[in-house]
């Protein structure tokens, strides 16, 4: 964005030579402000791509960009702050410079430095409003792949993590696990216990399931009483099933605690599925599988492992 396209507020006087300088440039989109309220106000009503300060305009500049900022998270937007010194304050600057502005200018400045200066600030305001935007889309992509009762990423969520294990072990060498967990006799659970019991035993499964598995192991929510869980190990001829009875032994005992008293004992089928890197696959197929092997481990009666 060129000097002539910005918008410029600017807060108290710059000194002649600067003044010219801004006429010239930003005539169209120019807007004075005699003090750091009338900026903030001003700011408030129309938004602006680059906010000068000068160095003798009265007020609490501390606030006024604290207000600025505020601003910019409510609209999405982001202002350059520019503050104004004179050449004899440079060795207070430290002291001088206002938390939050961009960049400062030294003043008198000469009309090109002004103007190099004004389209650089137009460069960052633009790139920070996007750089915004892409967080929002960031945060809001990563709400929408967790679970918000167990904090514990969704089907999407493995999916994702799934698919990199499978790639790095391709590439690598080793070996990927999928488990399908589900708990067993959920419906009988409903019916004997109310809403508040049934959250309990699902954040104490998840709380299990973290604390045996490893922080790199991926761990999921994929339904109303199912998990699951991708895991990666780099030697496949020293890997064993192991964890995955441990996973078993350590949803099942000791009984489930519940915020009304009550301890509940429950237990889970888990069906698990392996892949090495020798043949492409997808992780849908390995979820398939998984899933399958506990839909069998269900039909042998529960609190059963088949891999």
């Amino acid at each position: 964005m060129s000097a002539q396209n910005l918008s410029v507020f600017v807060a108290g006087f710059l000194g002649e030579a600067c003044e010219q300088v801004l006429e010239q440039a930003n005539r169209k989109n120019l807007r004075r402000c005699d003090s750091l309220q009338e900026l903030s106000a001003a700011c408030a009503s129309e938004p602006a791509d680059v906010v000068i300060i000068g160095n003798q305009v009265g007020g609490d500049g501390r606030a006024a960009v604290a207000a600025l900022r505020q601003q910019d998270q409510q609209t999405n937007r982001y202002t350059a702050l520019l503050q104004c010194i004179t050449d004899t304050q440079l060795s207070q600057l430290p002291t001088l410079l206002i938390p939050g502005v961009d960049d400062y200018l030294i003043c008198p400045l000469e009309a090109a430095a002004l103007h190099t200066r004004l389209e650089f600030a137009g460069r960052l305001s633009r790139i920070e409003a996007e750089l915004m935007t892409a967080r929002d889309g960031l945060v809001h992509r990563e709400h929408s792949l967790h679970d918000p009762l167990t904090g514990l990423g969704n089907w999407r969520y493995l999916v994702d993590h799934l698919e990199a294990m499978l790639l790095e072990t391709r590439a690598r060498g080793g070996l990927t696990y999928c488990a399908s967990i589900s708990i067993d006799e959920f419906t009988e659970l409903n019916e004997r216990h109310d809403e508040a019991a049934r959250n309990d035993i699902l954040k104490e499964v998840t709380a299990r399931l973290r604390k045996t598995l490893r922080p790199s192991d991926i761990i999921a929510r994929t339904g109303e009483h199912e998990f699951g869980i991708a895991l990666r190990y780099a030697d496949s001829e020293h890997t064993r099933p192991w964890i995955f009875e441990r996973v078993l032994r350590a949803i099942a005992y000791p009984p489930c605690p519940t915020a009304a008293g009550e301890n509940i004992t429950v237990t889970a089928s888990v069906g698990v599925s392996c892949k090495d890197g020798r043949n492409q696959t997808t992780p849908y197929e390995l979820l398939t599988t998984a899933a399958d092997n506990m839909r069998t481990a269900q039909h042998e009666g529960g609190n059963t492992l088949i891999i």
